[in-house]
């Protein structure tokens, strides 16, 4: 059986506690967000945090090389480009 701790050990620990949780939750609060849904937090963090110049740059030209996407078969019937509307 191990040992009690002495009560001052315990008060010492207790005090220690209570002088860094109230530090912490106040920053924990004045940042505190709620979010429904994990799409949210990320919708909301990437407002936040823009991407660096040059991703933005590759992502703009892979988008560019990507196929355009073929006319639906209504478009081809009635004669209407993509672009029409």
């Amino acid at each position: 059986m191990e040992p009690k701790p002495s009560v001052t050990r315990l008060t010492q620990k207790q005090s220690a506690v209570e002088q860094t949780l109230p530090a912490q939750s106040a920053i924990t609060n004045s940042n505190a967000r709620d979010f429904n849904s994990v799409e949210e937090l990320l919708r909301w963090d990437t407002d936040q945090t823009p991407p660096p110049p040059t991703l933005g740059a590759r992502l703009r030209r892979t988008i560019n090389r990507e196929p355009r996407p073929a006319r639906s078969w209504w478009a081809r019937i009635l004669g209407r480009g993509q672009s029409d509307s």
